[in-house]
Order: C-alpha cells, then structure tokens, then sequence
C-alpha cells in the first residue's frame, strides 16, 4: 500500500462490511464516496476493507474505481481467531443471551453484532492486515461526513501524529442499561486485579470520569463512539490494552449480553489514557446511524455543509462536562 506520508506513519482507512450484497455493499460505496469528496481526494490515503465472505471481483472494481489510494481486500472467513465466537464461549448460553434481549435493546438478537464487536473492539488490531500501519481511520459503511475537511482540520492523520494524540472522535454515545449490566463490574474486576492502575484513576488528568460519575462513582453509560474513529494504533496493540481486552474476551459479556465495540474500547481509554491523549474533532461534520449527529458549531463552516448544529444529537455535553 502507498502512505502520503510514510517518511513520518503509515496510516489507512479501515471499514468491516459482511459481503457483496446490495444492503451491505451500497452504504459502503457511498462513505467511500463520501470520504474521497470531503477529504481523500487531495491525500490519496489507501482503504482496507474486510469483509466476512470474499467480495467478488466486481465488487472490488467498483470499490477501487472510487478511491485515489491503494485498496486492500481482507476476507475473515474461516479466521476464528479474529472474527467469530471466543475460545470459552458457550454457544447455549450465547443464543439465550439473544432470544432475552431480542426486545429489549438494538440489535438485541443479532449474532453478527456481536462478531463485529469482538472483532473491532480487541482482535482487529493483531490482524497481519494492520500490521505495518500506525494510525487508521476507523469508518462504518453508512455514515456521511457533511462537511468537506479543509484548510482549518487539514490533515487528520498528520494532527495525530503531531500532537501525539492516541484517540479521536466526534460524538459521545450512551450504552443502554440493558445492553451492559455487568460491564461495569467487569471492569472493575480487572483493576482490583491489577492495583497499579487505581492510582490512576484519581489523578486531574484521569479519563476515569468518563466512565464513572464522580459524584457516587456508579457508571455513566458513557462512550466514545467507534464508528468515526481516529486512532494511533500503538495504543490498541499494547501490552496493556490487549491484557485488558482479553478480560473482556473472557467474562463473555459480548455474547452473554450485547457489549458494545465502543463500550470496550472506551473502558480501556478509561483506564490507560490521559485527557491530553485524546481528542474530539470539532471542526469535522459526522453524521451516524440512528440519527446521530455532530455538525461544527462554527458558523464559518456552514456555507460548505449539509448540516445545522441545531439538529446535532448525541450526550457529548454531558458525558465530557469533567474535560472542561
């Protein structure tokens, strides 16, 4: 793959999409578009694409037609490490797990959500596919970047590395009560096990209150969303991030209850990262599934967006209120 800037990082834009067909297939063309339009087109940073069954080679003409980067085609199938069940899951209890939850929370009875969570939440990042890039930009088929990112974000790849920053995004969700009940718990677990990290927590620069009110310390719900999603993947990879991810793998909740990719990754930023290391892109339009919206507040950005701030939805003030 070509990297604009390899003298400096190798960067890519990475997306998981299920195969060929038209429901899955289309949405990503359109943010490939999307992305090229608003961005791309003027830095030519390649694509990895991983798909669960192998694209056709239509498929990936048409993929490769829109981009100004290299493409890579990674096909999951038969790769149980990475996409599929943890070595420990009981498929029973799994597929109880669903039909409770089928009416109670999005994607409640979905097999595939919960794959796709376990892949980008731990296993992605010891894929060979990644292996020689250090920041991605994390995207999900579907979403609309409603602003064209110019002169005043220029090169988000280039900001990371830059300022060393280790985690980005741009709207903060909330988990639903009845998706995670014992994530929390779970988590906790883990620092009791490893005391080293409460001293952490406490400290100014702690993303800890993210995750736990500092009122009563009860969990807040709150998340970084993954579906737009910049990141130094040195942070992912670490001995630190993956001994956690593989407690995580462990309790099951993916699959015992509906944890969310998200939800994960943002306990583990909790746990390991400072306020200085992440940062939220104000100046970058971001428009999700299910109605989730970030448009720029600055109103020297309107005139080149398909978007007001006044529709924006998502928790950002209240779960970041500890950043200011």
């Amino acid at each position: 793959m070509h990297h604009p800037q390899e003298t400096l990082y190798k960067a890519a834009f990475v997306t998981l999409i299920q195969g060929d067909s038209v429901d899955d297939f289309g949405p990503l063309l359109r943010t490939v578009r999307d992305l090229e339009d608003s961005f791309n087109h003027a830095h030519g940073y390649p694509f990895v694409i991983f798909s669960v069954d192998p694209l056709s080679t239509r498929a990936k003409e048409l993929v490769a037609s829109l981009t100004s980067g290299t493409v890579h085609f990674e096909t999951l199938h038969g790769q149980q490490q990475f996409y599929g069940y943890g070595s420990d899951t009981q498929l029973g209890k799994a597929v109880k797990a669903r039909h409770q939850l089928k009416d109670q929370v999005d994607e409640g009875d979905s097999k595939t959500f919960r794959f796709n969570a376990r892949f980008i939440a731990g296993t992605l990042y010891q894929h060979p596919a990644l292996k020689d890039l250090d920041y991605y930009w994390r995207f999900q088929p579907g979403t609309h970047y409603p602003c064209p990112i110019f002169e005043e974000t220029k090169d988000p790849f280039y900001y990371m590395y830059k300022h060393q920053k280790k985690l980005s995004f741009s709207l903060t969700v909330r988990e639903p009560t009845q998706a995670a009940p014992t994530l929390f718990q779970t988590v906790t677990d883990y620092i009791e096990q490893h005391p080293e990290i409460q001293s952490r927590l406490s400290q100014r620069d702690s993303l800890w209150p993210l995750v736990a009110s500092k009122e009563d310390g009860q969990y807040t719900q709150c998340e970084f969303s993954s579906s737009f999603q910049i990141a130094d993947l040195s942070f992912f990879r670490s001995e630190q991030y993956q001994s956690f991810f593989d407690h995580i793998d462990k309790a099951n909740g993916i699959f015992y209850e509906r944890w969310s990719d998200s939800a994960i990754q943002s306990m583990g930023a909790a746990l390991f990262l400072k306020k200085q290391d992440i940062h939220r892109w104000k100046d970058i339009g971001y428009r999700g599934l299910g109605g989730l919206l970030y448009c720029p507040t600055n109103s020297d950005l309107w005139s080149r967006c398909d978007c007001r701030p006044d529709y924006n939805f998502d928790d950002s003030h209240a779960c970041l209120s500890f950043l200011a």
